[in-house]
């Protein structure tokens, strides 16, 4: 799944990296939905593949956004470390 997303460094290449950037922040939202449903929200594909959604959007410059994903991490992180009892 990770090859449909480019990387960086063809992003940085693109003439308009805006747009190649804000393509990459939507691929990771649908490998996020996708994964939600296959393994549920609390699956570690779906933890990494939010921290990943969070590097493109700071990447595209959408901060606001990526502070609401980041908090989102971590609520789920919080949630399965007190359900394994390691909190």
């Amino acid at each position: 799944m990770k090859a449909l997303v480019p990387s960086r460094e063809s992003c940085r290449r693109d003439e308009d990296g805006g747009k190649a950037r804000n393509r990459v922040v939507e691929q990771r939202q649908c490998i996020i939905k996708l994964l939600e449903y296959a393994y549920g929200g609390f699956d570690p594909k779906v933890t990494g593949e939010l921290w990943l959604l969070k590097e493109a959007l700071l990447d595209a410059e959408r901060l606001e956004e990526a502070i609401v994903v980041e908090i989102d991490v971590m609520r789920r992180v919080g949630v399965v470390c007190r359900d394994l009892e390691i909190i």
